[in-house]
């Protein structure tokens, strides 16, 4: 629905998804690939090879990922929680550095610019998509080489397995340095390239 909105109101739609944001993102493709021009991914998953983001977290490229602890019971809360605002130390360092581990661990601030929860069926639900409707949007994907919560090798295997299902329309790939949340320690660099990616599709 936010999609047909947007259509009816601008000539080009680029549809931008972060991180476990590329499950939703691409289900809407698959499922009206008429609303969206362009599709980027900014080290985020992507479901053509593998429908669950659990299947990429689990596979041995991915064993270097930083991982954020977690509280609460996913299945009472429906959410996959964590706490940046925990009075641990060691727990609210494990964050900094999974999600923002080029935000420098002495400014203040970076706590509260982090929502608490993920949603269970962002990262255990199924996203299935298809060359013929996912396929056929063209697609960027922003690899982040420095990102420690979904590692340049898992986004290189998503990637890999992605063009293996469309292999006549294959991603463009570009690379930022960085880490999981350019768009808090580098928003004038992502800026510029997606800038120059809308330009280009």
């Amino acid at each position: 629905a936010e999609l047909a909105e947007v259509r009816r109101r601008f000539t080009r739609v680029v549809l931008v998804a972060h991180s476990a944001g590329g499950g939703p993102a691409s289900a809407a493709v698959e499922r009206h690939p008429d609303l969206v021009d362009h599709l980027v991914y900014l080290s985020a998953f992507v479901p053509a090879g593998r429908p669950r983001f659990g299947d990429y977290v689990a596979d041995p490229v991915n064993a270097g990922a930083a991982h954020a602890p977690r509280t609460g019971d996913p299945d009472v809360i429906g959410a996959f929680r964590i706490n940046p605002l925990s009075p641990d130390p060691a727990e609210v360092e494990a964050i900094r550095r999974a999600f923002l581990t080029d935000w420098p661990a002495d400014r203040p601030g970076w706590r509260l610019t982090l929502h608490p929860d993920e949603p269970v069926a962002s990262l255990a639900g199924a996203f299935p998509v298809t060359a013929k409707r996912w396929g056929q949007v063209p697609r960027s994907y922003i690899r982040l080489t420095d990102d420690l919560a979904l590692p340049p090798t898992t986004q290189d295997l998503m990637i890999a397995e992605a063009d293996r299902l469309t292999p006549e329309s294959p991603f463009a790939v570009h690379s930022l340095p960085g880490g999981h949340s350019p768009f808090l320690t580098g928003p004038a660099e992502l800026a510029e390239l997606l800038g120059r990616i809308a330009k280009q599709a």
